[in-house]
């Protein structure tokens, strides 16, 4: 790993390497420049504008009434024309709980093109805020040619550029998480809370990452930002006239109905043998209940905890192949803090996989290529996930079975 040569630390980088890195650099501007361009084609920022439809809706309506098979073929069918250019032209499909989608709701009244505009600047300054606080936190004293490297991957991947093109909304969960772990490191319990209730822009990720506070004892923030969600979703239910409890049901229905298309987590394996739903829930609930009692027990240093649970959060439920960019902070993490040559191989491979292969293979004509790269990111996450869980245990049997403090990096 990069991380890992000497000559690259404290400014000693050879030549060769830094003209290896100016070419990525050169590279990853190009793919950003392509990323910002797809958001603000006339198709683009497809997701950003299906929740922000959603979000608008719901300041005087029930977004989640809305038959969500009609907004899917109307998608497939592409931005609705005829519209006056300054109107979001995608249907509203509302898969976030009520109170995320109030999130959204300061940039409901701009025009469409100030609003995309708005949320593309935010995402790019999302992406550089979470590179920073991982590399502060987890890489720190490298070059700045490490730092420029890493960066540079990440926006060369396809799974970055998707996320920029389709507006979503993956690196500001991951953003805000880090910055509540900062916030909360520094004893701003209050302000740790607000990023935290920020984080749950996309909840599916930061949930499973929630252990990392319960190792490290700082729960007050998790109260705060449940406290937020939960005020901000009563309040929406009195608005609208709707059972709060109803409401929260109504969108985990609204979710449910995308789980069979995810990209390797465990509901679309089940989905893909023909087992029932049931088995992957029952399954990622266990993986998450071990997960909060590893943490519980402070088994592993926050690094390898953090890589844990990232990882976790790619196989417990539903996510699609952009969302391989959280696999950014494990890599952060292995490139400095956590020495483990499986782990780097194993997360390495499917990085490798996913970030950059996963494109480079649509363009052959074998149709075997990408189902076997997506068996071949799914066993590598796989592998990773159960070294940790093992590690785990490991280091428990090593040292007791009491809590202890949490191990340093």
């Amino acid at each position: 790993m990069i991380g890992h040569d000497e000559r690259a630390i404290g400014g000693h980088t050879p030549w060769w390497l830094k003209g290896l890195i100016l070419v990525l650099a050169a590279l990853a501007a190009l793919s950003a420049g392509q990323g910002c361009r797809t958001a603000l084609s006339p198709g683009g920022s497809l997701d950003f504008g299906l929740t922000l439809k959603a979000a608008e809706i719901l300041l005087h309506a029930n977004p989640y009434r809305a038959d969500i098979g009609r907004a899917l073929a109307q998608v497939a069918a592409g931005p609705a024309s005829g519209l006056a250019p300054d109107v979001n032209p995608y249907p509203a499909i509302a898969l976030q709980a009520p109170s995320v989608l109030a999130l959204l709701w300061p940039l409901v009244p701009l025009s469409w093109p100030a609003a995309r505009l708005v949320w593309l600047i935010a995402n790019l300054g999302f992406t550089a805020g979470t590179l920073a606080l991982a590399c502060r936190r987890y890489l720190p004293d490298r070059s700045r040619w490490t730092y420029a490297a890493l960066a540079s991957l990440l926006l060369i991947s396809f799974p970055w550029r998707v996320v920029i093109g389709n507006g979503q909304h993956v690196m500001a969960a991951l953003f805000f998480f880090l910055l509540a772990a900062e916030l909360a490191d520094r004893g701003h319990r209050a302000w740790a809370g607000v990023a935290l209730a920020a984080s749950f822009v996309k909840y599916s990720v930061s949930l499973f990452l929630l252990p990392l506070l319960v190792a490290k004892r700082q729960c007050g923030p998790l109260v705060v930002a449940i406290t937020i969600h939960g005020l901000a979703t009563l309040a929406i239910a009195v608005r609208l006239h709707e059972n709060p409890l109803a409401l929260l049901g109504q969108a985990l229905a609204a979710s449910r109905t995308q789980l069979p298309s995810g990209y390797v987590d465990l509901f679309a394996l089940a989905h893909a043998v023909g087992l029932p739903a049931l088995v992957a829930g029952v399954t990622a609930a266990a993986l998450a209940a071990a997960s909060v009692g590893v943490a519980a027990a402070r088994r592993l240093p926050e690094p390898a905890l953090l890589t844990l649970l990232c990882l976790l959060s790619l196989v417990a439920v539903y996510h699609r192949l952009y969302d391989l960019v959280v696999l950014v902070i494990p890599l952060i993490i292995l490139a400095g803090t956590l020495r483990d040559r499986w782990l780097q191989a194993l997360i390495g491979t499917a990085i490798a996989l996913g970030w950059f292969a996963s494109r480079l293979l649509l363009w052959l004509p074998w149709p075997m290529a990408i189902p076997l790269n997506r068996l071949g990111v799914g066993v590598t996450i796989y592998a990773a996930l159960f070294a940790l869980f093992v590690r785990s245990v490991r280091d428990q049997a090593s040292s007791g079975n009491s809590p202890r403090k949490m191990p340093p990096a």
